[in-house]
């Protein structure tokens, strides 16, 4: 499980799964704002590019720090994706969970990974 708090103690604390969050960080294009990327030959690996002086990984729930700009550049990310796979496909509970993230990170003043 993912556990992101907020930055911004008026906006909730939210919790995720594996799944929910590795489709976050490799399908909407929020893992780049991050530098952060899935190989295709290896799905189980991914490369990581230390931004910003942060401690841990997106990838592996250990603290690591998400500054309001990114949050808010992910949540742009998260929203035009949910928008396109709806129009494409309809509606699913994948995609409502990466609706949930991108409302709770972009009011989220930045958050941490835990």
């Amino acid at each position: 499980m993912f556990d992101l708090t907020a930055k911004n103690r008026e906006v909730g604390d939210v919790r995720f799964s594996w799944l929910i969050w590795r489709e976050i960080i490799e399908h909407t294009g929020a893992g780049y704002v991050l530098g952060c990327g899935f190989f295709d030959d290896d799905p189980g690996k991914y490369i990581y590019d230390v931004l910003q002086d942060n401690c841990g990984s997106p990838m592996s729930n250990d603290g690591y720090g998400v500054t309001e700009f990114e949050a808010k550049c992910m949540a742009a990310c998260c929203a035009g994706y949910v928008r396109v796979r709806r129009a494409i496909k309809g509606d699913d509970a994948i995609l409502q969970e990466i609706e949930r993230f991108a409302s709770f990170a972009a009011g989220s003043g930045g958050f941490t990974i835990n």
